[in-house]
């Protein structure tokens, strides 16, 4: 996870705290690195960040980006365990308060958090569990009031006009499309050809022998997905 701060300050900037963030990294190690970083203005971004990286809801009800089994793995890996807990616990009661849910906060419903953490920000942590979680603690609403300002700055860029809207939604749409499809280095690759940004030769030999191959084979699925999706399939 060689990405350093200031690239994730700059692109948690740029887009928003969107959904896809064009990444050579996956969402789940963003998560990790972010909170390695100890730069608590950037992790206060992570609720709303987490929250977000579901696609677009009322289209893909039960697809998610964040995998959180992944993220507990990365999270033990890299130590950061109890830090990802307490990011998790206040996702979930962020969104409790606000009566808002989506197929990522259905999933992490389901997860087991450690009992301190009610006791850290809803009633009185003593010194010692303030240390534990020192490298991501804020006061439940100053994580609240960061996710309630992120959320109208997002909603906000969605009114611009309509044609800003829609143009969101089909480049969210495409993305996600990408990030299932491809890995996330031939997904790089694929941006580089769209942008007429010069290949290394490595990438053009991925391109050619394996990325063209399953564009092409998408393509001719076009007009035949929707029959399929509409057949219900029928176990043995």
């Amino acid at each position: 996870m060689d990405v350093n701060e200031k690239y994730l300050q700059l692109l948690v900037e740029r887009e928003g705290y969107s959904f896809n963030l064009g990444l050579t990294i996956s969402f789940e190690e963003l998560v990790i690195k972010i909170i390695k970083t100890n730069n608590l203005r950037l992790i206060k971004s992570l609720p709303f960040l987490i929250y977000n990286s579901s696609p677009p809801w009322d289209k893909y009800p039960d697809k998610r980006t964040f995998n959180l089994a992944k993220c507990v793995d990365l999270a033990k890996k890299y130590n950061v365990i109890d830090e990802i807990n307490a990011i998790l616990f206040i996702s979930i009661e962020i969104c409790k308060r606000k009566g808002i849910e989506n197929a990522v906060i259905k999933v992490i419903q389901e997860f087991k958090f450690p009992a301190e953490l009610k006791r850290l920000f809803f009633g009185k942590a003593n010194k010692k569990l303030i240390e534990k979680y020192k490298d991501i603690y804020l006061t439940f609403e100053e994580y609240f009031n960061e996710f309630e300002t992120q959320q109208r700055i997002y909603r906000e860029k969605l009114r611009v006009d309509p044609l800003s809207e829609l143009e969101l939604k089909k480049k969210t749409e495409f993305n996600y499309a990408l990030n299932t499809l491809f890995k996330p280095k031939q997904v790089e690759i694929i941006k580089k050809v769209i942008n007429r940004q010069p290949l290394k030769r490595y990438e053009y030999n991925k391109y050619s022998s394996v990325i063209k191959k399953r564009l092409k084979a998408v393509s001719l699925l076009n007009g035949n997905v929707d029959g399929i999706l509409s057949s219900k399939p029928v176990l043995e």
